[in-house]
């Protein structure tokens, strides 16, 4: 029996339109069930805080937050020994020499 090459072709496009089983749903929509004593206005209420939820972007977890605390964070006296280092480099690269004979010429 000889078959025709279009129709052929066309078994082969219909068994080809399935892209395995990880695309194919098998859930089917339903329709919704009514609650009792839940309006619509609360379901819109929520639907407002989803939305807004999402917009904000995702929570920082607790390490994000404890590593931004340690971050910023800072040891007593970091800033006052910064600027005795700072000191002592002008005094031994010869800076604070010369800023010392500027001040004694004035």
């Amino acid at each position: 029996r000889r078959t025709s090459i279009p129709r052929l072709l066309a078994f082969a496009l219909v068994t080809a339109m399935s892209l395995g089983w990880l695309t194919e749903s098998s859930l089917i929509p339903k329709e919704p069930k009514p609650i009792k004593g839940v309006g619509t206005a609360s379901l819109l209420q929520l639907q407002a805080a989803v939305y807004d939820r999402e917009r904000r972007g995702p929570a920082p977890t607790a390490k994000r937050r404890r590593m931004a605390l340690d971050a910023s964070a800072q040891n007593a006296g970091v800033e006052a020994r910064a600027a005795k280092d700072k000191e002592w480099l002008a005094r031994e690269s010869g800076e604070g020499a010369a800023a010392a004979l500027r001040e004694k010429a004035r």
